[in-house]
């Protein structure tokens, strides 16, 4: 996925909130055709319709919704719209290739994308997110954010942080954790899928203790889905009794935000650290370094 592609995602919170093309150009500093030209690439690189045009306005599309959360998030990361859209002080020029696996696609991963496109309005970011291994040299990268275990020697890693997963439920769900509500047929545990490195449920807390029983039940009836989303576990948390293992980090920005809550702090399963890889040092690559630079700031590291 493309910088401008990013940007035109946020266009599409703006027209949930307006329905209006008018009033969306207005928001940005824009004009109704350069607005209209963004989400049309947008629609066309996505392969399927985001926005229904009609007399009464605009209204976004299933899939676009789908979307929004992201999109409001790289809304409220931008101060500065217009800047963001014509361009700004250059620093740096070239292209990043980018790839990082579905679970770090949340939104604070989307307002750094922002701030980089902010602060390196000249560097082209080919985003490619998924789970599957990828290659620098082989796949033509110049950059991997790597969850887990290094699987190559002959790449330069740099780790940019360590997280561990930590067991949520949803509020509503609440009895689930004192053990009352435990013979509903879909009681289950969620999973994040990260390239299998946190597949493995540890069943013994920090303490000493094993799992809380109504976790063990779900493993025990082999209740267990894996996903690679933190927006879709948090959507089944909601539409069914479960519990999910969410990277603490995950948890600490979006759990507030759908009200789940964390009833066994003392549990969590072995840290996980995130690797940057590239195929060189970075001071041979000048847009993998700011970026780099830009993850680590973001961090506090």
């Amino acid at each position: 996925m493309h910088l401008q592609h990013l940007k035109s995602m946020a266009i599409l919170a703006l027209i949930a909130r307006h329905g209006s093309m008018a009033k969306v150009s207005e928001a940005l500093g824009s004009t109704p055709s350069m607005v209209t030209k963004q989400l049309q690439a947008l629609e066309a690189a996505a392969g399927v319709q985001l926005v229904v045009r009609s007399t009464r306005g605009l209204r976004l599309t299933n899939t676009a919704r789908q979307w929004l959360p992201t999109c409001e998030s790289l809304l409220a990361a931008a101060s500065h719209w217009p800047a963001v859209l014509s361009g700004g002080v250059e620093t740096l020029q070239g292209r990043l290739r980018l790839s990082v696996p579905t679970t770090l696609a949340f939104p604070r991963f989307a307002r750094l994308l922002v701030r980089f496109a902010q602060t390196h309005p000249e560097v082209q970011v080919d985003l490619d997110v998924r789970d599957e291994h990828l290659d620098l040299m082989r796949d033509d990268l110049d950059l991997i954010l790597h969850v887990g275990a290094l699987p190559d020697s002959r790449y330069v890693a740099q780790r940019t942080f360590s997280t561990h997963g930590v067991l949520v439920v949803h509020v509503s769900h609440e009895a689930l954790v004192y053990g009352r509500d435990l013979n509903v047929d879909l009681t289950a545990l969620l999973l994040p899928n990260w390239r299998g490195r946190l597949q493995r449920v540890l069943g013994v807390a920090r303490d000493g203790r094993q799992l809380p029983m109504p976790v063990q039940a779900a493993l025990e009836s082999q209740r267990i889905v894996y996903c690679n989303h933190w927006s879709m576990i948090a959507q089944l948390l909601v539409a069914m009794p479960s519990f999910a293992m969410l990277p603490e980090f995950v948890f600490n920005e979006v759990g507030p935000a759908h009200a789940l809550i964390q009833p066994w702090p003392q549990w969590q399963s072995d840290a996980v650290d995130v690797f940057a890889l590239t195929p060189d040092r970075l001071d041979r690559s000048p847009v993998a370094k700011a970026f780099v630079h830009l993850l680590l700031d973001d961090l506090g590291v």
